[in-house]
């Protein structure tokens, strides 16, 4: 069995991913006194796509919380692209970013 990526591990392949094929994204460090709760992990633009991009980063057992699942909805209802992502290919997908093997 192959072992599953940390949430940092994941952040990081999929920021990777963006950058490399002509994006820009940031992480978002929720809550606390300056981050508002429930924003996405990554926020960026992507220049295929020409809009917004929103994307949740979850491993294993853990869910969108209330406020996660809003604030992606929220952002798709204003055009964006907004999506929760578990590996790195569900986020080539939605992009149209083609995978090497």
């Amino acid at each position: 069995m192959t072992k599953q990526p940390t949430h940092k591990q994941l952040v990081k392949a999929i920021k990777k991913l963006i950058i490399e094929h002509g994006g820009y994204c940031f992480k978002h460090y929720s809550g606390g006194p300056v981050g508002l709760n429930g924003v996405a992990d990554l926020i960026g633009v992507f220049r295929f796509r020409g809009k917004g991009i929103a994307i949740e980063v979850k491993t294993g057992r853990d869910r969108l919380s209330s406020a996660q699942a809003k604030f992606l909805e929220n952002w798709r209802q204003a055009g964006g692209t907004a999506l929760e992502a578990r590996d790195v290919k569900t986020v080539a997908d939605a992009l149209d970013i083609p995978m090497l093997i």
